[in-house]
């Protein structure tokens, strides 16, 4: 227990990042009955909880509420983010089974060796799931890497750009070879023949028995 306390701390300091006091998924249940039922959006920046639903009844198909400090701080008809919201959009918050706080989780894992300022939250609906965009970006809102994870199930990670790779992936170097080269084999030459030796010139005394027997 000592231990995770003393991580909490150390991630408190360098990746304060997103200060909101509620979780997405807590926020979300300040939402009038019935809202999250209809919810296609979620924005979560400057400790602020941004939740846009399906309205039948607005010309634009939306309704954007604001939960922050632990209150609805604002309801309106139009939003920053998306212009409008068509039935297809449509999440639901039931299929949410990962939080933001095991999304942030997540991101500071990809982002251990960097220090973001900020954390940005997006979810929305992608091929019939949803799906967090996790966004880090300095104090001065550069964007420094961002990683996407599915909102449902177990929070596999679709994508992330901006690091090196997955955390504690290491590049493997090829070892060097223990076996000693053999030699190339030597190209044989052309074959030579043996030199032609001389005939022996008889001696003087074969050549007198020669002339007698003549």
């Amino acid at each position: 227990m000592r231990r995770f306390c003393m991580a909490m701390a150390f991630f408190s300091l360098v990746f304060p990042a997103f200060a909101a006091d509620l979780t997405a998924l807590e926020a979300v249940a300040l939402l009038p009955p019935g809202a999250a039922a209809r919810l296609a959006y979620i924005q979560g920046r400057d400790a602020r909880w941004y939740f846009i639903v399906r309205d039948d009844a607005a010309e634009n198909g939306l309704h954007e509420y604001v939960v922050a400090d632990g209150r609805i701080a604002a309801s309106r008809s139009l939003s920053q983010f998306v212009a409008k919201v068509a039935p297809s959009d449509v999440v639901g918050v039931d299929s949410i089974t990962v939080d933001s706080d095991r999304a942030e989780s997540i991101a500071r894992d990809y982002a251990a060796e960097l220090k973001p300022g900020k954390i940005n939250f997006e979810l929305r609906k992608k091929e019939d799931a949803p799906v967090w965009k996790i966004a880090l970006l300095d104090d001065s809102d550069k964007a420094l890497g961002e990683v996407t994870l599915a909102a449902a199930k177990d929070g596999a990670v679709l994508s992330h750009r901006g690091f090196a790779g997955p955390p504690g992936k290491k590049t493997a170097k090829a070892a060097p070879s223990s076996k000693r080269r053999k030699p190339a084999p030597i190209a044989a030459g052309p074959e030579i023949a043996p030199a032609e030796q001389p005939t022996p010139r008889p001696g003087l005394f074969d050549r007198i028995i020669r002339t007698i027997s003549r």
